[in-house]
């Protein structure tokens, strides 16, 4: 296991820590009780030791390990500011249990570590943690959840809070309910967005919050850094609007241009009106269950296969397969080709053959394989659907006609229309610029530009439907070029104003070149 992942140490770069105790300078008393709940090579030791002259500073630090705690303590020792330092070497989850002092400043950058890489131990201290907080959820994600719900509960009545976070607090769904929990704690939060290029051994975008339990000037508010050094950093929203309450993702967005979103969203109805939508097939094993044409000749197992589409990847700029098309891949050899075995198949040489490859690879004894009553058949198999969207995307959402009546994986999700509605009017205007600006500020964002959709998510798009023919269907299959619609259609229905209109196209290219401005342009 990698001890990085495992012990989520992920150092704070000294231009980080030195612009967040700088920012906070003017912001503290002078006698100050700081506490670094998991202070690691020590960054910020050394930055609240260069940033905080002429203040009397009590410092707890805590690190699970020994030797960088003492590196941390020598580095406090010998800076004149700092007049008491209390360094214990305890993971925060138990040091919280046992201690309930109050600190007037809590800062720091909290581990990264995943559930499925915490002990159970960790698992109960942070499920106490979250029930202390009266946090409903009872799944335990990460482990930087409980540090900034530990350390709210440990701050003064005007402490102030400062921590390096993943966006993962702005955007994912099990962070809901701690967004919620922080505005209510907190008078006023500041988040600083950064460059995923501030922590370039991780894929993962990160994010500064600054939480005051007091403040004149109440609010959520967001703010762009530009150069730590200089300090150089803009406001980019300051309102309490929202355009949904469970995400912090509008920040981007000016008052005026949040206020028209909402406007929208509430004229239009959800994409489940129209739709039902299921994931694709989950086979354990893809590589083993999607094989291309050399394995199926070189085996004999033609009559097992069904053409299946596992990657939007392998059709650029299309919004239909049709048969021609997965000719096509199976030809270039792509695994484009689905097993689809019964408990009754009947086994021959080659087929036994090549079962027994992935019993040599150990499939068999795979969670997802094991619990089949035949390790090699993959359950619930429905026919094809309609359609498809796959649920991550990176410049546009790829939703696609099923005219070839192919299978697909739980990489994409199902489209079955509802009664009085059609496929072809369906993908028509699912492309309109609203929905995917919906789409942009809804999805999860990852490295690289890549953005999620979750089930719910996805259902929850807001729609505009306009039904179309099957020519003017196949007029715009042939003109697609993935340039987002706005209709004279759904102009006229939310009685769009031509500056509304170039609002919506301002509003896309800013969410669009924000999200991909970490690749290589906007192909």
């Amino acid at each position: 296991m990698n001890n990085q992942k495992a012990t989520g140490a992920y150092y704070t770069p000294n231009k980080l820590s030195n612009f967040i105790v700088n920012y906070l300078n003017n912001k503290l008393d002078n006698k100050l009780s700081i506490l670094e709940p998991s202070v690691g090579d020590g960054s910020f030791v050394d930055a609240i030791s260069s940033n905080l002259k002429q203040k009397q500073i009590e410092l707890t630090i805590l690190d699970i390990n020994k030797n960088e705690l003492q590196k941390a303590k020598i580095k406090a020792q010998n800076f004149s500011e700092i007049k008491t330092i209390l360094a214990i070497n305890e993971d925060f989850l138990k040091f919280y249990k046992n201690h309930d002092k109050k600190y007037s400043l809590i800062i720091g950058n909290p581990p990264y570590i995943k559930s499925n890489l915490l002990s159970k131990i960790q698992i109960t201290l942070i499920r106490n943690i979250h029930d202390d907080c009266n946090l409903s959820d009872k799944k335990i994600n990460n482990i930087w959840t409980a540090f900034v719900l530990g350390c709210t509960k440990l701050l003064a009545n005007d402490g102030i809070l400062s921590f390096v976070l993943p966006n993962d607090l702005l955007q994912v769904k099990y962070s809901e309910e701690l967004r919620k929990y922080l505005e209510k704690e907190f008078e006023r939060i500041e988040i600083f967005t950064l460059d995923k290029s501030t922590f370039k051994d991780i894929d993962q975008e990160t994010i500064i919050l600054f939480a005051y339990k007091k403040s004149q000037e109440k609010g959520t508010f967001f703010f762009q850094i530009h150069d730590f050094k200089k300090n150089d950093y803009k406001n980019i929203s300051s309102n309490g609007l929202m355009i949904y309450e469970s995400k912090w993702t509008h920040y981007l967005l000016s008052s005026e241009e949040i206020h028209l979103l909402n406007k929208i969203n509430s004229k239009l109805k959800r994409i489940d009106e129209y739709i039902t939508s299921r994931p694709g097939i989950v086979t354990g094993a893809n590589s083993f269950f999607i094989i291309d044409k050399n394995i199926r000749d070189e085996y004999k197992l033609k009559k097992y296969i069904k053409p299946i589409f596992q990657r939007s990847l392998f059709i650029n700029r299309n919004i239909e397969i049709k048969n021609e098309d997965m000719e096509k891949l199976i030809d270039k050899g792509k695994p484009s080709l689905f097993l689809k075995f019964k408990d009754t198949t009947k086994m021959d040489k080659h087929l036994e053959k090549y079962l027994q490859i992935g019993k040599d690879q150990k499939l068999h004894e795979r969670y997802k394989c094991s619990i089949r009553d035949n390790w090699y058949v993959v359950p619930n198999v429905a026919e094809p659907s309609e359609g498809f969207i796959f649920k991550r995307f990176h410049k546009f959402p790829k939703i696609f006609k099923n005219t070839a009546n192919v299978y697909v994986t739980d990489s994409a999700y199902k489209i079955r229309m509802k009664e009085n509605y059609n496929i072809d009017s369906f993908i028509y205007s699912f492309f309109n610029i609203i929905t995917l600006i919906f789409a942009e500020l809804t999805g999860r964002k990852y490295g690289g530009g890549v953005i999620e959709l979750i089930p719910s998510e996805f259902k929850n798009l807001p729609f505009f439907y306009h039904e179309i023919s099957s020519k003017e269907f196949d007029v715009f299959n042939k003109s697609f070029n993935e340039s987002p619609l706005l209709t004279s259609e759904i102009i006229e229905f939310l009685k769009l104003s031509s500056s509304e209109k170039e609002s919506l196209e301002i509003i896309y290219k800013k969410l669009i070149q924000n999200r991909l401005k970490s690749t290589k342009g906007l192909e």
